[in-house]
């Protein structure tokens, strides 16, 4: 993804004010004032579209991937395997003919586990090495929580399907879905894992980050993100009718970039008919 340093932004937004952040009279302030206006100007932005680099498609499993490094305590759930596991189908009996996806018979070590308590097992100590130190979870509620450890938090979900909807578009096969605290619920018939497309939480920054190179912001959003800013701190001094002008040409910003994305998105599917 295309970047724009927090700092740049900030500093840009006191330019157009005819600003610089080491000669103002209060620098922290100033600074601490400025970066309030763009975490609420970039989250309006980052939610007005779906972003292509901002709403990833992920495949997600209903309970954290197993991982060496970690002891695990009584009760916890992991998930154990291969991202080459594959799924298979079975008919469903009430609707003749009607094939969905469903756990594979076949998939030997990996599934779902939790520590044997009895035996509980040691950092490393794997369900493929030491199956007796884990019992397979035949039964459990299956759902995919937000913030899953070592995953990207999800913020908007927009798709569930059963493959990649990127690799196939046409037949990725939704799933229905809910929200509840626990995250997201699937169908009965999804399998083991399913696929998310979803929306990245706004970033949200504080007036320390400005210093540090690594706080970035999308550079799709940033010229919307500069003029709003600078419309918010023309209001804050009662500028009123300029920041007024600045807010509109921010949007017209904002409204452009949305144009572009879209275009560089675009595909056309051409319906052809066999003739005889």
């Amino acid at each position: 993804m295309r970047t724009v340093k927090l700092s740049t932004v900030v500093d840009d937004v006191l330019a157009q004010a005819g600003m610089v952040l080491a000669a103002v009279a209060s620098p922290d302030a100033m600074k601490a004032q400025v970066v309030s206006f763009v975490n609420r100007r970039l989250r309006e932005a980052w939610e007005h579209d779906t972003w292509a680099e901002l709403c990833p498609t992920e495949r997600r499993w209903y309970r954290p991937i197993w991982d060496a490094a970690t002891t695990y305590a009584e009760g916890a759930e992991v998930y154990y395997g291969s991202d080459a596991v594959a799924d298979t189908v079975a008919e469903l009996a009430l609707d003749d003919g009607v094939w969905f996806l469903v756990w594979a018979d076949t998939e030997g070590a990996a599934g779902y586990f939790s520590p044997n308590s009895d035996d509980m097992p040691a950092a490393g100590e794997s369900p493929a090495t030491h199956p007796d130190k884990w019992v397979r979870l035949v039964s459990m509620r299956r759902y995919v929580a937000l913030d899953q450890p070592g995953k990207t938090e999800i913020g908007e979900v927009y798709r569930v399907t059963f493959r990649d909807p990127r690799l196939r578009p046409s037949n990725a096969g939704r799933i229905g879905f809910t929200l509840s605290t626990e995250g997201i619920v699937p169908e009965e018939c999804a399998g083991h894992s399913v696929w998310v497309s979803f929306r990245i939480r706004p970033y949200v920054f504080t007036a320390a980050d400005y210093a540090n190179n690594a706080k970035v912001l999308p550079y799709v959003l940033s010229s919307f993100v500069i003029g709003a800013a600078y419309a918010d701190l023309l209001r804050g001094d009662d500028r009123h009718e300029e920041a007024g002008r600045a807010r509109a040409d921010a949007y017209n910003q904002l409204y452009a970039a949305a144009d572009i994305a879209g275009a560089t998105q675009e595909q056309f599917t051409t319906a052809t008919a066999q003739t005889y």
